[in-house]
């Protein structure tokens, strides 16, 4: 298991990709979680739907602690982090995936993998985001695909749906200790000032051309120790 001493918050807003909505956005995941599994055990088995995000039993590694991975080995753009928690939210709705200790950290490094790729000029290979999530490359590929089919390859993102999230994530970094509604921000109709645009199938990667491509850049060969593994 990670020791939690090794991504202290000295080192951690030094990382490339720090975002200073990490800390909020691993208490809100946790949270969700933690209702989802409660809603599972009794209520029933939680909304139906696609179940390729849910693991054999829950990793060994904090969702803090996987952000903060994220942060140092991916090299993506800070606001790639509030596109996926909105990517997270929209597939929860679409598609009527819970969350649960069981799945939120393969929905979590999805929603980065595809954020990172619709935000960022310069992205990694999903080898290397397998990599730095602790998943086969193979798996990666499929959850990608399982994502973007699930949610119709709607990744367009408004300026105000975006700083709505901001505004949400800034609201609770006063309390960072205190419990968190556990609810995500409603999403607007607004299009205007877009932040993400909506994806096709021609712009992106294969299963075959992911699972053989390399890192796009330098990066690649600068990842350090391997991930916990989360299956």
């Amino acid at each position: 298991m990670v020791s939690r001493s090794k991504y202290d918050k000295t080192k951690v807003i030094n990382y490339p990709s720090y975002n200073r909505y990490i800390v909020v956005i691993a208490q809100l995941l946790t949270s969700l979680g933690r209702r989802g599994d409660y809603y599972t055990l009794n209520v029933g088995q939680g909304r139906k739907g696609s179940t390729v995000y849910d693991g054999p039993k829950c990793p060994p590694i904090s969702i803090e602690e996987y952000l903060n991975r994220w942060a140092r080995y991916s090299y993506c753009s800070p606001e790639t982090f509030v596109l996926a928690v909105m990517y997270i939210d929209r597939l929860s709705q679409m598609a009527s995936v819970l969350i649960t200790s069981l799945n939120v950290h393969r929905l979590l490094l999805t929603s980065l993998v595809i954020a990172a790729k619709v935000r960022d000029d310069v992205y990694f290979s999903n080898r290397y985001y397998a990599s730095i999530g602790g998943i086969p490359a193979a798996e990666m590929n499929r959850l990608e695909i399982s994502w973007l089919t699930d949610t119709d390859w709607d990744l367009y993102v408004t300026r105000q749906d975006y700083d709505t999230y901001v505004n949400q994530f800034e609201k609770h970094r006063s309390t960072l200790d205190g419990p968190l509604a556990g609810t995500l921000p409603a999403i607007s109709n607004d299009n205007s000032g877009d932040i993400a645009r909506k994806a096709s199938p021609s712009e992106t990667q294969s299963e075959e051309e992911a699972e053989g491509d390399s890192a796009v850049n330098s990066h690649s060969s600068d990842i350090g120790e391997p991930a916990q593994a989360i299956q």
